[in-house]
């Protein structure tokens, strides 16, 4: 069987990749001073490969509190549902942000980039109020079932990602990230 491999899953791919190497990713520039600062790792809210989603690391612990309890709930329904929920990423620093962002930039072009991955001043998950869940089943399963607890699928070409909404009415779906910058 072929494996499609689109142009969001290059996207995760880099996700992944960057969080499963956190511990040797050289550092990158930025910050307040000149030079360079040190190795991205779990203080910006790198996780390795997935977190449970009442972790008490700084991707889990970063996010807005009552996305935080949402995505509780959910999982907790989803488990009792025999769906297995994990965040394979949650908040992250602007420095995190802005090397998935450069990286994307770099590998294609900065268009394609901003349908991919929103910039450091635009990402939800640099507020702490948008999560990506894992693994797919868990993400079908909060697709259908997540406005219940609040939580709304943002992107057409993401269906990991969750925010959190007011109201039990989740917006329609953007087509992608690029779609809320302009």
């Amino acid at each position: 069987m072929a494996h499609v491999f689109t142009k969001s899953t290059a996207a995760l791919v880099i996700v992944m990749t960057v969080a499963a190497c956190s511990e040797t990713l050289p550092g990158i520039p930025g910050g307040t001073g000149a030079g360079t600062v040190g190795p991205l790792g779990e203080a910006d809210g790198v996780v390795a490969d997935h977190v449970a989603v009442d972790a008490d690391v700084p991707a889990v612990t970063n996010l807005d509190p009552r996305l935080r309890q949402a995505v509780r709930k959910a999982a907790l329904a989803a488990e009792r549902e025999g769906v297995s929920t994990y965040l394979t990423s949650g908040w992250r620093s602007q420095r995190y942000q802005r090397f998935l962002y450069d990286e994307a930039v770099r590998r294609d072009g900065a268009q394609e980039a901003a349908r991919l991955v929103a910039s450091p001043t635009d990402s939800e998950h640099v507020t702490g109020d948008a999560v990506d869940i894992g693994p797919d089943e868990a993400a079908r399963w909060m697709s259908r079932n997540g406005e219940r607890y609040g939580l709304c699928r943002i992107y057409e070409n993401e269906i990991w990602h969750y925010e959190r909404r007011s109201g039990r009415m989740c917006p329609d779906l953007v087509a992608d990230a690029s779609e809320r910058q302009r």
